[in-house]
């Protein structure tokens, strides 16, 4: 695999694949497991409370896997042809070093720098796209999420009014 691989790439999977993983292994297992039970516990107490108002606020949570699968493919995809990108910056970066001598004997400056330029502009660019990507993304999950909430409020609250259901249970 050394072998084959270009220094820059295996520079960039150092850097940036170590790091992704290093922060998966970290917060990423922690937030799974205290999402899963926080999510279970809050389920089944909601549902011993008041099952129909648990429901109704349920009701935008297919939207939200369907987002989620949906975009999270496209911001998977935008992020590897990111790495990719930057696994070419390097390797020419890298390369442009190691021959620095031939690239000023035959004063070709200028074209390496040109070269560096568009691969450079071209890993912006990608990268400026998974920025948009994940800036939709999240405020409108966070937007779908607020239905649920607001379905919640509003139901449970008018439950409170009506006296089938305590303040401190809709809380």
């Amino acid at each position: 695999f050394f072998q084959h691989a270009k220094t820059g790439d295996l520079m960039s999977r150092a850097t940036n694949d170590l790091g992704a993983v290093r922060e998966f292994l970290g917060m990423g297992v922690l937030l799974i497991v205290d999402t899963l039970v926080t999510i279970t516990t809050c389920l089944v107490l909601m549902v011993i409370i008041d099952a129909r108002l648990t429901l109704l606020a349920l009701i935008p949570m297919p939207l939200v896997s369907v987002l989620v699968a949906k975009i999270g493919r496209t911001i998977r995809s935008l992020f590897a042809k990111v790495q990719i990108h930057l696994s070419q910056m390097s390797s020419l970066v890298q390369e442009s070093f190691a021959g620095i001598r031939l690239v000023q004997a035959y004063v070709r400056e200028e074209g390496e720098e040109q070269r560096f330029q568009r691969v450079n502009q071209d890993y912006f660019r990608r990268n400026l796209q998974l920025t948009r990507t994940t800036g939709f993304f999240y405020p409108l999950l966070g937007f779908i999420l607020g239905i649920s909430a607001v379905i919640a409020l509003w139901m449970g609250g008018r439950e409170v009014i009506a006296g089938r259901m305590s303040l401190g249970s809709l809380v």
